[in-house]
Parts: C-alpha cells; sequence; structure tokens
C-alpha cells in the first residue's frame, strides 16, 4: 500500500488543481461540457491544434471570428498575424480549459470542434480578449450566453480604435500591408456607424459577413 505522507508534493498538487478549478468557476459560467487539452500548436487567431481525451483534434474558437489568413488580401492577413502572436502570448503554459457550446466535443462541418477557450493556468477567456483587443469581431450567426457581453466590449474596442478598429490616417495602412508594422488600422476616428468600416473593399466585405 502507498501512504501518501511518502510523497509531499501531493497535497500541494491537490491545492493548485482546486485553486485552478476555482478560477474557473468564479470567472467563467462553466457549462456541462468541458475538458482540459494539452495544446499542440496556434493554428490562426482562432483555431488550435490540441491533444484532447488523448486525440489530436481541432478547436475553433466559438461565437467570435478573426479576418483569414489570405495573403492576396494583406490587411486581412496581417491582422491574423497579429492575432496569431497574441494567443501565442496567452497560450505559452501549454494548456487550455475547453467549454463546448453542445455540451460535448461536437466536430463542425469544416472539421473543427467549436469551444469557449480559457487558458489553461488561470481562466483568461480567450474568445472574449481576442474582441476587446480588435483581434476578432462577435460572429452573428453564432449566438451565446456571451454574445451581448461580447458586443459591447466590440463597441469599446471600436470607440478606442484597437486592433482592427484603428485608422488607415499617416501611412499605417500601407505599413501593416507589408508587415512591417503591428495593430490599429482599419476604421476612421470619429467615423460614424455607416462609415466607419473604410479600410479596403474586401475588409469592410468581410465584417458584414459576420458583424
Amino acid at each position: 500500500m502507498i501512504h501518501h505522507e511518502r510523497y509531499p508534493m501531493r497535497p500541494l498538487m491537490r491545492s493548485t488543481a482546486l485553486a485552478v478549478l476555482a478560477v474557473l468557476f468564479s470567472t467563467a459560467e462553466v457549462r456541462a461540457g468541458s475538458a482540459m487539452a494539452k495544446l499542440s500548436s496556434v493554428v490562426d487567431g482562432n483555431t488550435l491544434n490540441v491533444t484532447l481525451r488523448g486525440a489530436a483534434v481541432k478547436v475553433r474558437m466559438h461565437g467570435v471570428v478573426v479576418p483569414p489568413a489570405d495573403e492576396t488580401r494583406p490587411i486581412l492577413h496581417q491582422l491574423n498575424v497579429e492575432s496569431v502572436a497574441f494567443l501565442k502570448k496567452y497560450l505559452n503554459d501549454g494548456w487550455v480549459y475547453l467549454e463546448f457550446p453542445d455540451g460535448s466535443p461536437k466536430t463542425d462541418a469544416d472539421g473543427y470542434i467549436p469551444a469557449f477557450v480559457y487558458r489553461g493556468n488561470d481562466a483568461v477567456f480567450l474568445n472574449e480578449k481576442l474582441v476587446a483587443a480588435g483581434l476578432a469581431i462577435v460572429n452573428r450567426k453564432e449566438q451565446n450566453t456571451f454574445t451581448e457581453k461580447w458586443k459591447s466590449l466590440q463597441e469599446n474596442a471600436i470607440s478606442a480604435e484597437v486592433g482592427m478598429w484603428g485608422s488607415f490616417e499617416g501611412g499605417g495602412g500601407k505599413e501593416i500591408a507589408a508587415g512591417a508594422a503591428q495593430g490599429n488600422y482599419i476604421g476612421v476616428p470619429g467615423a460614424t456607424m455607416q462609415r466607419r468600416y473604410s479600410g479596403p473593399a474586401y475588409f469592410r466585405t468581410w465584417i458584414f459577413l459576420y458583424y
């Protein structure tokens, strides 16, 4: 028989695990279907490769959309590069906590598992962080518990002109398209709702697919 007193780290490990769970329960609405997963790689701005319950799967952040990694549309492509860098910064501990909108990890038509994604060590809500940083938009096609809060955060990002809601003025748009600058280059400061999406036509088209 193994006696616990021979392994003094076990109480510490147990208390650490409980602390993490306490953070999760206090900072988010924990749904019935959830799991920890080991991060393998960041695919793009809102999709991840992870190992979930022993299987390699692709996870897509539910309810938010990031600009696509499309080199034929350089502004969108560079914004995607920035969102990838943002996620890598937050996911350096290598673990994520996933909550599944449907209650279980179901694969969508594109082969991804939609999820609410939290950083594993402290439950930072990454879907929400991307919206607040102006690096993702709220997907009106995927309404969920958090949608109204995210819309408010999106309006804050627009007002603050951060991420994709910044300005092309002063040549910033050209710099970001060339990969020579980071952040802040799509909207027009002070624009009305009807005119704030004043980047290239392909950006406006992308916005209206989801916004």
